[in-house]
């Protein structure tokens, strides 16, 4: 762990008050008269700014704040190894046709002709009275978006990733780019690098793009089983939401994490750059093994191994769990780009020595998560009060998220083309909001493997203590395929 966690300090009551404070009054009383406002400015863009196109949804105009100017970014980067020489020139027309031009029958029924189902690869994000809209650009050229770069031996993936993961993105342009790399490790190899913002859609929206549009294949992802609420159940989960946003999560935000035994905790100077670690490629065979000896679910085998390892990684840790919160995909993702996902908040069991007990620990948690739609981030009422509140945001509430966001994406299970030419290897980083947590692990699985990213701030965790988390969760697998 970095030194400068060593000296961490609970927070002072005074402070803890104020921002519990002002999260109530924020939370309970203003968001119904500013989603009022909001809706109005909505009628009104969609009636007279026909430039305009659809308004940032759920927490999209919070995250959109660290856009162009503040680091670390909130992206999403993918990298694909093709097999074969694909050019950037060849990439460019697929891409187009596919993606670009990609439409979908339209929401309105009034109109016959289809609309574009990705227009937000042709537009950026403006304020518009104090809310977010994406905005046509109307000097859009697919040359700014994908180019060419000769690969240098000497450039790892995870180099790859961390440098384009703290990489700016251009203003008033689409926040997306696409990097060729020929060549690649001295092969017949091309590498992808895909960089986008989180505003432009979750992970499950970005395979749909690579996988269903660029590569014209059907994406195969595990079935999600939910437990959904009626409407009465919803009608007083969204009316209490405001309530219970701030009396259990602020409270274990606080009671649970704190404290000096939350070293994961950051300060306003440990905002810094991104460091980046990926495990070596693991067997879902092997997972699956685990998971079906012990009677739990495969996503509790990835969430102990995370839990194991972030327990050995520092003595604090083992002496009680870390909040955090999981991001789960949601069924029935729409087919344009979304936010669409549940995020569960829970202690991770990174005290709990036996890898008996903890799976299990983790296959009990994980159920109550997958049964629940607890900080739903699609549409949520309390992140609707527009671009005014993140000034407040970041002077009051900055570092009252939890330290760490784990998350489990499976990708396609059969693989994929792009063109004629093969996907041979997928890799997906992700980078946090400035402010929020100090450290992401991802798991992601592409066919039969699957591998463990780790991003962190650097006044976190340094890289090589990211690089010994990521090899820490590989002998916390192999010590569990064992036992």
């Amino acid at each position: 762990m970095s030194d400068n966690n060593s000296t961490s300090e609970p927070h002072s009551p005074y402070k803890t008050f104020v921002q519990l404070a002002v999260k109530s009054f924020f939370y309970t009383i203003l968001w119904i008269p500013v989603y009022g406002v909001r809706c109005f400015i909505v009628k009104f863009v969609g009636k007279y700014l026909k430039s305009y196109g659809k308004i940032l949804d759920h927490c999209d105009s919070t995250v959109e704040e660290d856009y162009t100017e503040l680091p670390p970014k909130n992206s999403l980067v993918f990298t694909i190894v093709v097999e074969g020489d694909l050019t950037a020139s060849q990439l460019k027309p697929l891409f187009t046709r596919n993606v670009l031009e990609a439409r979908i029958s339209s929401k309105d029924k009034t109109k016959s002709e289809d609309e574009l189902r990705y227009p937000e690869f042709k537009q950026y994000q403006i304020d518009f009275a104090g809310f977010q809209f994406w905005r046509n650009d109307p000097t859009f050229n697919i040359d700014h978006h994908i180019t060419e770069q000769t690969y240098r031996n000497n450039s790892s993936l995870r180099k790859i990733h961390q440098e384009m993961i703290n990489k700016l993105f251009a203003k008033k342009r689409s926040p997306w780019e696409i990097v060729v790399y020929r060549n690649y490790e001295n092969a017949n190899k091309t590498l992808l690098v895909y960089r986008v913002h989180h505003t432009h859609g979750d992970t499950i929206s970005q395979l749909k793009v690579l996988v269903e549009s660029l590569g014209e294949k059907e994406l195969q992802l595990p079935n999600v089983q939910y437990k959904e609420k009626n409407p009465l159940e919803k009608f007083f989960y969204y009316a209490l939401m405001p309530f219970y946003f701030v009396f259990v999560q602020v409270r274990n935000d606080y009671v649970e994490s704190g404290t000096q035994d939350s070293p994961w905790r950051f300060k306003l100077e440990q905002e810094t750059l991104l460091n980046i670690s990926i495990s070596q490629k693991l067997s879902m065979a092997d997972i699956k093994l685990v998971a079906k000896k012990n009677g739990v679910t495969t996503s509790a085998v990835i969430m102990s191994v995370i839990a194991g390892a972030v327990g050995k990684s520092d003595v604090r840790l083992k002496l009680r769990g870390i909040p955090c919160q999981y991001v789960l995909p949601k069924a029935d993702h729409p087919p344009r780009l979304a936010n669409h996902s549940y995020s569960g908040v829970m202690v991770l069991p990174s005290h709990v020595h036996s890898p008996s007990e903890r799976l299990h620990k983790c296959n009990d948690i994980f159920l109550r998560l997958k049964s629940s739609d607890l900080h739903k981030y699609d549409k949520v009422v309390v992140f609707q009060s527009g671009t005014w509140f993140n000034p407040l945001r970041l002077k009051f509430l900055r570092n009252t998220t939890f330290p760490l966001i784990i998350t489990n994406i499976a990708s396609d299970r059969e693989g994929f083309k792009i063109g004629s030419y093969p996907v041979s290897e997928f890799t997906m980083t992700c980078a946090p909001l400035f402010g929020a947590c100090g450290v992401i692990i991802t798991a992601f699985s592409y066919k039969d493997s699957i591998e463990f990213t780790i991003t962190a701030k650097e006044g976190i965790l340094t890289e090589s203590q990211n690089e010994k988390l990521a090899k820490l969760m590989e002998k916390e697998l192999h010590s569990l395929i064992k036992s």
